[in-house]
């Protein structure tokens, strides 16, 4: 493949760098949480006109179990606008049905192909408080009823005039240290908001190496330079993940804050 690289430097020509081929395959993710129903997307990757797209896959037999009782998911195509996600297949039950504390996915296609997902159960989270100092956000947390995973995703959205007008999302791997408090520094454009919806996510180690993966692969393929990254998931004989997440949120007024210091 030849790339024309004009970017942060100066080139008097073409280079030419090997691209690892993509590599067609079965793409599943399902992010299950206490409070939506069970939800799963399948998909297969394939190139069309040198461009990848994800063709929706139908007619699988896919099903949750905790070795005692069974999720089976109805195959139906529709958007989750509050999670932001694709689903086409759905058990209007939450997974807080199967009481175990670890799930597993089957997904079996109409030709044969077999794909399994495992995923431990994390406890429910609680933002204890959520406070602006200087430019920086300040989190304290607590765990409930359980041990923490190690992993967090912190979701920050500014709003203004009831409008979002910024966010930031961040990964925290904090499996060697005490959980209590995270500090997140906020950017001028969240900070010049009306207010802020603060969401905390307990998630699963496969869920966190799963996001940081993409992350990385999305930064590679944008710069030339760096390795492709290998996509972490947990999807045996496919790719993707297959994973458990509890949320709380809080709302911090920002006119109730006396002084922003950037």
């Amino acid at each position: 493949m030849i790339l024309n690289l004009t970017s942060g430097c100066i080139l008097t020509g073409d280079i030419e760098i090997d691209v690892p081929e993509q590599v067609p395959a079965i793409v599943v993710e399902g992010y299950l949480t206490p409070e939506f129903p069970s939800e799963i997307s399948v998909a297969k990757n394939i190139l069309m006109d040198d461009e990848l797209i994800f063709q929706s896959v139908w007619g699988a037999k896919v099903s949750i179990t905790d070795k005692e009782d069974t999720l089976d998911l109805l195959n139906i195509f529709y958007r989750n606008k509050n999670r932001n996600l694709l689903v086409n297949y759905v058990n209007q039950s939450s997974p807080g049905t199967l009481k175990g504390q670890v799930l597993y996915l089957s997904v079996i296609t109409i030709e044969g192909d077999t794909l399994t997902g495992k995923t431990e159960i994390v406890p429910p989270v609680e933002i204890l408080n959520a406070e602006i100092e200087n430019n920086l956000m300040n989190i304290s947390l607590e765990i409930k009823n359980g041990e923490f995973s190690g992993y967090l995703r912190i979701d920050i959205t500014g709003y203004k005039n009831n409008e979002p007008t910024a966010s930031s999302q961040r990964f925290l791997d904090l499996s060697a240290l005490p959980l209590s408090a995270v500090r997140l520094p906020l950017t001028e454009k969240i900070t010049e908001s009306d207010s802020l919806i603060v969401k905390c996510f307990h998630i699963t180690e496969e869920y966190y190496n799963y996001s940081i993966s993409i992350s990385n692969a999305k930064d590679a393929y944008t710069d030339p330079f760096l390795t492709p990254e290998e996509i972490k998931s947990n999807i045996v004989n496919g790719i993707g993940i297959f994973t458990y997440y509890t949320t709380d949120s809080k709302t911090i007024t920002l006119r109730n804050v006396k002084k922003i210091v950037l």
